[in-house]
């Protein structure tokens, strides 16, 4: 999902929908991730969907290595 933010006042409790532009404005924006191979892969998050971002700092499942 991207919104254009640009020129209008942000008001917290006013909890209008923003106008949603079809693509990104900057294609090459996004998430990137460094998958085990070493290999540099930009991500698609689908529409409606959320992700997390963890790493070193996030302790491992139990039964996950």
């Amino acid at each position: 999902m991207f919104v254009n933010e640009t020129g209008q006042q942000m008001d917290p409790t006013d909890f209008h929908i923003l106008d949603e532009l079809e693509t990104s404005p900057d294609p090459d924006a996004g998430l990137y991730i460094r998958a085990r191979s070493g290999k540099v892969v930009k991500v698609a998050i689908p529409k409606h969907c959320l992700a997390f971002q963890t790493g070193e700092g996030t302790p491992p499942s139990p039964g996950t290595r």
